[in-house]
Formats: structure tokens, sequence, C-alpha cells
């Protein structure tokens, strides 16, 4: 039970870029990574905003967890010219993916280089309560249990994710089905020639500018 809850508490700390979405600094003052406090001096610039850290051994291993893909710095994607490594951005994007059946859910995660587990409920990540096995969310092929369906609900709202509905199963093409789904969120490095330019992508991207 007490494993269970930790492999889930990992899924939720590396998906805090809920932190970086609200600008909320206050909900930052404790570092996602190891919970001690942070130092303002650490920290990663995702979707425009700042995420602290205690050290820097935590960015390493947020970015790990998030699955952070960095190409290194190429071409501006705003003005075309030579990127700059000083500017490094994380761009992370959120989306619910629908299936027609539990097993190209599975497949899918495979696909995408997701370790599928569904362990055994333990503690609800938000309230603390014990977690029931059917109330759930399966975010990057982990799942992850909660006590209620308002708990679940605040934790997809808190993250934001893109979705469309059930349209077509992405593996087998067939219908998909609204209680078959998986959260899935991507992230990858981008770097620019300037700080305007990084502004003007945060401005288009996310609507506002850091």
């Amino acid at each position: 039970m007490r494993r269970a809850f930790f492999a889930s508490s990992a899924v939720v700390a590396a998906l805090v870029v809920s932190i970086a979405l609200a600008a909320d600094e206050k909900a930052n003052e404790k570092c996602p990574v190891s919970k001690r406090p942070v130092n303002k001096n650490v920290f990663l610039e995702i979707n425009g905003h700042k995420v602290y850290f205690c050290c820097k051994n935590c960015p390493k291993r947020f970015e790990q967890r998030l699955g952070v893909k960095d190409e290194g710095p190429g071409t501006c994607p705003m003005s075309g010219r030579p990127a700059k490594a000083a500017t490094r951005m994380i761009h992370s994007t959120t989306e619910m993916v629908y299936f027609c059946c539990p097993n190209c859910r599975k497949n899918y995660a495979k696909k995408q280089g997701f370790e599928f587990k569904e362990g055994e409920p333990g503690k609800c990540p938000l309230s603390g309560e014990p977690a029931k096995k059917s109330v759930n969310v399966v975010v990057n092929g982990r799942t992850i249990y909660f006590c209620c369906n308002n708990c679940k609900k605040k934790f997809i709202a808190r993250h934001k994710p893109k979705d469309a509905g059930p349209k077509e199963c992405p593996v087998s093409g067939r219908p998909a089905k609204k209680g078959v789904s998986m959260m899935v969120t991507r992230a990858k490095a981008v770097y620019f020639c300037c700080n305007n330019c990084k502004k003007r992508y945060v401005a288009k991207n996310f609507g506002g500018d850091n």
C-alpha cells in the first residue's frame, strides 16, 4: 500500500507543471522533488514561468521524471536565427487521449516509452485520505488513485489537458470510449536567439509573457 502511494507521488511530482502554468510562487515554496525549501537561484523555466528547486541536482531529476527531450540549441523557432543556450525553456503540454479498450491503452503506453503500472490505491495525492481503486486517472502509463471524484476532477483541471473528447482510438482506429483514457504529458527544451523571441513565443503559446 505504501509503495503504491510513493509511486503515485512520483508521478504527481513529475507533473507539478501546474505550478508553472499557474505562475503561483507561493505554491512553489517547497522543492517539487525533495519537498525542502527552495533556493530562488535554482530554477527551471517551464512554459514561460519559473519553477524553483532546493539544489542543482533536483532540476535534473525533475527533467528525468518529466521526460524532457533536449536536442540542444538549434534554430530559434521565432526568428529562424541560431539559438543560444542561455535562453533555454521547457515547453510542456498535456492532452487527454482516448482508446477503444484497455489493451490499446497499454499498447499505446508501450509505444510512447511509458512503463504501464496499475499498482494498488494507497492515499489520495490531494487529500491524503485512503484512495479507491474505482476512482483513478492514468498518467503517462501510471495509474493515480483518488479518494473521490472531486479530487480526480481537481487533479485533471490543475494540469489543464487539451481534451477533444473520445473520437478514434489511436491504436486500433475504432471508436474510442470516454471511460478508457490516458493523460499524456510531453516536454521538450526550446532555445531562442534572444529574450524578445522567447517572450513572443510565450505570448503566442501560453497567452502571456514572462
